[in-house]
Formats: structure tokens, sequence, C-alpha cells
């Protein structure tokens, strides 16, 4: 029989890479299997899934939290909408199995589930879920956590299970690999020169984009090292005119709206300075690079403080509160790590042993594999 598997989750990276580091393992264990995804209209997941080989339906989603009564109109207009579009899917294609990795576009493929009766696991990356999985977890046969704190709140799941959060191929391969010149040259940098990196996710973040570029001239005064910075689209064009001005004839600085190749940005990195996202975490940890991290101030019920908080009591990282960061702290803080290479390799062991060996990617995919298998092809639909 053909395998059918559905994954969803969309809106922010944080969501969209760990379903795709699933889909990726399944192809891996299973060439044949049919993958799918659904996700929003707007999100992320519009350009990295197709990017990634897979087919995408993207269907509305809206979120409602905090936003009053006209966010609550447009979640239940689109959610309407979406669950329509998302019955007839179900319908033509039949899935063995749905997956969702969090976010609103989750939220109509599970409550097609419900309908039909198609099992539904979820996959949580935080130590406090989001709205949407918390709400979803009445409706799953099985959760996948990677903090326990988060069992609790996902206890109306009929089962849970850890499993560290999936991280792609390309990130798992980049762990214990030394860089390339060919990775230095993909950012016009300069082979073997001790490299910062610094990115705040997918999107950017404007208060660490505006701390480096305030921290970038002493940086390059009082260091020999050089600087990869992702700042998202928005901050681009503004962190570019102030890294300009205070660069030398040498280029030391190299600002990207956008990187692709994580793999190779992991493999130059001597030091990250990123947000405190579960899923950079995660590649951070499989990868074993020393982190500064600057959790993300109004995430769900703090959970990047709580994320930080964790790597820093296993001796993996530091961390800085967004709300204490302005140049002459992160650069005290930097220069700090710069000058303590023991510290530095400290962290990044401890950092190995925080994530350990397991592949969350391929538990989750090989529990699906086996969970299909023992199910007769389209029996939830009959």
């Amino acid at each position: 029989m053909t395998t059918r598997v559905l994954l969803t989750g969309g809106g922010t990276g944080g969501h969209v890479y760990p379903a795709l580091a699933v889909a990726e393992a399944l192809r891996r264990l299973d060439p044949r299997v049919d993958i799918r995804f659904v996700g929003g209209r707007r999100g992320i997941e519009g350009r990295l899934v197709p990017e990634h080989g897979f087919r995408l339906h993207r269907f509305p989603a809206a979120g409602m939290r905090g936003l009053g009564l006209m966010g609550a109109l447009r979640f239940a207009i689109s959610f309407g909408v979406a669950a329509a579009l998302t019955l007839g899917l179900f319908l033509r294609w039949r899935p063995h199995l749905v997956i969702a990795t969090g976010g609103y576009a989750s939220a109509a493929p599970a409550a097609t589930c419900a309908t039909l009766g198609t099992p539904l696991w979820l996959q949580e990356q935080n130590s406090a879920p989001g709205s949407t999985n918390r709400v979803l977890a009445r409706f799953a046969e099985r959760a996948y956590v990677a903090f326990d704190p988060a069992r609790k709140a996902l206890a109306a799941a009929k089962s849970i299970h850890d499993a560290p959060n999936p991280v792609r191929h390309v990130i798992r391969e980049a762990a214990g690999a030394p860089a390339t010149d060919a990775d230095y040259e993909r950012f016009d940098l300069r082979p073997g020169v001790p490299t910062l990196f610094v990115f705040g996710g997918s999107g950017g973040a404007s208060s660490l984009n505006r701390a480096m570029a305030a921290a970038w001239p002493r940086l390059r005064d009082e260091t020999e090292w050089q600087v990869l910075l992702q700042t998202g689209e928005r901050d681009l064009e503004s962190t570019l005119a102030v890294v300009n001005r205070a660069q030398d004839d040498t280029l030391r600085a190299r600002v990207l709206s956008y990187i692709d190749d994580m793999g190779a940005a992991y493999r130059v990195a001597d030091l990250v300075v990123s947000r405190a996202g579960a899923l950079t975490l995660a590649e951070l940890t499989t990868v074993g690079k020393p982190a500064l991290l600057v959790p993300f101030p109004h995430a769900t019920d703090d959970h990047q403080r709580h994320n930080a908080q964790a790597l820093a009591d296993a001796g993996a990282a530091r961390w800085i509160d967004d709300a204490e960061l302005d140049g002459d702290r992160l650069m005290g803080e930097i220069r700090a790590l710069i000058d303590d290479p023991d510290a530095r390799q400290a962290m990044g062991r401890a950092a190995c042993a925080w994530a350990g060996a397991t592949d969350g990617a391929e538990i989750i995919a090989r529990d699906a594999l086996d969970r299909i298998h023992g199910t007769s092809a389209g029996d939830h639909l009959a």
C-alpha cells in the first residue's frame, strides 16, 4: 500500500522546520511514502516546504489570542474555510496519519482528524506549549515533547512520549564537521578567521540587530573576529547602512536578510548569538556550538526565557535579558567569551551532552511508519 502522511504547522520556522525534519526522516526510511503539508497562506512554509521538495496545500489560518472580538471573528471565518478545504483533501487523499507541529494552520486539519477518526499526533517544541497544541491535545492519539514541563499542558493526549526536537539532516551533518574554505566563501568571509554568527530566527530580531550594529565598531577594533549576521528582511537595509559605515577595506562583517544554508553557517561559527526558540536550541546543541542567548520577551508564556535558563543550567550557554540589551552589554558578554576559549570549549561540550545522540525526527518517523503499517489503508475513513 502507499503510505500517506500529512504534516501540518506553520507561521514561523519554529513550527515548519521540525515538520520538515520529520518529513525528511520519513523519506529516508521509506522513499515510497507520500508526504504532504498543510500550512497557512502567509507563513514561511509557503517558501520552505516546496524548496525541500514536498507538496504544500495552503489554507486560511488566523490567530485569535489577545485580539478581542475581531480576532475571534477572523479566526472563525478562516477556520471554517480551512476546515472545509481540509475535509475535501482528506476525502480525496485519505491520509493514514496527521502530525501537527503547532501554529494556527494546524487547527483545521486537527478538527478534520477528530471528525473522520484519522490518528492525530502532536510534536511540541517548547517547555510551554502554544495555544493551538494545548487545544489539540484533547484530540491527539499521541504527543511528543522535548521538555518535561510540556507534559502537564498536553496531559489530555492519550499518550505522551519524550523525543528531542526534530532537527533537519543538513544540521545534523554539520555536527563535528570542520568548516571548509567553500563554507567561508559562501558568505564572503575569510577562511579560518574566528567567526561570530548572529541571528534572530527566520524573521530576524530587531533588538538584536540594533545591539549588534552598535557593538560592531568595538568588535572590529578590539578583536580579530569577523561577523555573519542574519537580520531578517525588515532590518536588512538599516543594519547594512550602520555596519558598512564602520567597515574597513577588508570585509569583516557579512549582513544577510536570510541564510538558506544553516549547515555552512554553523560550521563557520565559533560563537553564536541568537534568540532562544526551542528549535534554535535543538540546532545549537546538535552542532555543539557555544551560545549567548537573548530570549524573545513576548514569546507565549515567556517560554524562551525558560528555554535559555535550561541551557544555561546545563553549562551550554549564557543569556541576556532583552530589556538589558544594548551595544555595550552585548559587546561585554561577547568579549568575555572571545577572551576565554576554554569556556567556549566547555560550553560546546555541554551543548553536545545536552543534545545527546538521539535523533528526534527519526524516532517520530519510525513510530509513524510502525503505526501506519498496523492499520489497513483507509480503514479510518471507511
